[in-house]
């Protein structure tokens, strides 16, 4: 089990919105005075539709035995006429779709991103950025386009690709009920698809995963407790913990056999206090990537004025994302092992920051260029640079080292360097 801790935390400066830095993980931002904002349930699909939806969405044709599921033509046809974008939306939906055939999925989601910001209602960008992120697997991706599902049935509900991709979420989550659930409801409002090849993997997938959790003896209940991350409060755990032991009844030793079903008991309680403050949970508006955090126990990352956000690095870099887009904008060179602090000059356009290095270093876009080596701590190879990042948050500790050690030596100006595809470490 992979456990995160959250290294720094900020607000912005009317205090509406938070920052966290989430150790081993991304950067997230949780808008905190959206009254909109409610507790969003994605692990159950049946948020999205009704009875009414329970219908045959299309007429079975032949049967399909793509790997893909493939949209019909009527399908496109309706969905261009009612979602037609900007010309400037569809010349990134173009460019992005171009870097996915490339397998560039970095570079994808950075059009698609852009897209989205000028059409917030269009399911079929939010459905191609999910099939991207599924495809780069970083850290939190699946959890991402999972959410992009939602949102494109939310605009469109028949849109076939956002459903199917919906279930396969949900199982890679490891909720494989709730996969179960999503897929069947798919397969009777799709029957044609229902046969695809595709589909039936899925089938297959869940089928054994929910067979292999039966095997270890888990019930299908406790499935969500067995994701590979594990999230905790410690003074709140530690309290309810407490008024838990101080309940217990005092024990003789005539009375030990029932030190099992006093731990059972507990260990209900500790389940029905997990499932009361999930129901209460407000998820994420906005998730940055890129940047290495695992090296310090405190990695700070603030609001640069109202439209960007900025974290240090363990690649002795600190990032700079675009707020909207929450696509990188910069990336420099701040010390020669790992950037620790980053804190913005509360009225003037400084940046302040420092790690191991002896030196606080002062940043500002309007530079002497006569005395600044600026220009020298450029990165220009962002694209590696994050790529490598992504590997080194998933190695082992002593694999880190040494990654750290070749990184040092000529890691970042390698050619082609990095993956596009992270796999986690064996817990």
């Amino acid at each position: 089990m992979k456990t995160l801790s959250i290294t720094f935390l900020s607000f912005n400066s009317n205090g509406t919105e938070l920052l966290a830095n989430l150790g081993g993980e991304q950067l997230y931002l949780f808008n905190l005075c959206d009254e909109s904002s409610s507790p969003v349930k994605y692990d159950t699909y049946k948020t999205l539709f009704d009875k009414s939806d329970l219908i045959e969405v299309l007429p079975a044709s032949k049967s399909s035995s793509s790997e893909t599921i493939p949209d019909t033509d009527s399908q496109k046809t309706n969905n261009k006429k009612k979602y037609k974008l900007s010309p400037k939306a569809e010349a990134l939906k173009l460019k992005a779709n171009a870097s996915f055939e490339e397998q560039n999925y970095v570079e994808a989601i950075d059009y698609y991103n852009q897209a989205i910001i000028l059409a917030e209602n269009s399911p079929i960008l939010y459905g191609n950025r999910a099939a991207t992120l599924m495809k780069r697997n970083w850290d939190g991706d699946v959890y991402s386009a999972m959410r992009d599902c939602y949102k494109a049935l939310m605009f469109d509900k028949t849109h076939l690709k956002s459903h199917f991709r919906l279930a396969k979420c949900l199982n890679d989550l490891k909720w494989h009920q709730e996969a179960k659930e999503c897929l069947n409801f798919f397969c009777k409002r799709f029957p044609d698809y229902a046969k695809s090849q595709a589909c039936e993997n899925l089938v297959k997938d869940i089928e054994k995963a929910l067979k292999s959790s039966k095997n270890k003896g888990d019930s299908v209940d406790d499935e969500h407790e067995n994701s590979d991350t594990e999230w905790t409060t410690m003074s709140e755990s530690e309290s309810e913990i407490s008024d838990i032991s101080n309940k217990k009844p005092k024990l003789n030793g005539n009375e030990s056999d029932s030190n099992e079903s006093l731990s059972a008991n507990n260990d209900k309680i500790l389940k029905n206090i997990y499932y009361q403050k999930k129901s209460r949970a407000v998820d994420f508006n906005s998730r940055y990537c890129g940047h290495c955090n695992v090296a310090t126990d405190i990695k700070e990352a603030n609001f640069i004025g109202d439209n960007f956000i900025a974290a240090g690095s363990d690649d002795g870099s600190f990032f700079i994302w675009d707020k909207k887009t929450s696509n990188i904008v910069k990336v420099l060179r701040g010390d020669e092992s790992i950037v620790n602090c980053v804190q913005p000059h509360p009225y003037s356009c400084y940046i302040a920051t420092s790690g191991i290095d002896s030196e606080i270093r002062l940043w500002s876009p309007n530079f002497d260029e006569a005395l600044t080596d600026e220009e020298d701590r450029v990165v220009n190879d962002v694209k590696s640079a994050v790529l490598n990042n992504q590997v080194k948050m998933n190695s082992h500790p002593f694999e880190y080292l040494f990654l750290n050690l070749t990184q040092n030596a000529n890691w970042n100006t390698e050619e082609g360097g990095g993956h596009q595809n992270v796999e986690c470490r064996p817990s």
